[in-house]
């Protein structure tokens, strides 16, 4: 699967989570090595960016957090 398809499923583990989100923890639901989440994540972020969301995603530590 092409890995910007991941990004909405990335966005509802986000959204549903509420709480920082370890990466190692979206790599297991996704069943993804950690170094496609991260390109996962840096897609997502540049998707909120582009769209003047008024969300954006946050990396705190090894976690990432969806921020209104």
């Amino acid at each position: 699967m092409e890995l910007s398809k991941y990004i909405p499923i990335l966005e509802a583990v986000l959204f549903a989570g509420g709480e920082p989100v370890p990466i190692s923890r979206i790599a297991a639901a996704l069943e993804l090595p950690a170094s496609q989440v991260e390109k996962l994540a840096e897609l997502l972020s540049e998707k909120l960016s582009a769209s003047d969301s008024g969300i954006e995603l946050l990396r705190l530590d090894e976690c990432h957090k969806k921020r209104i």
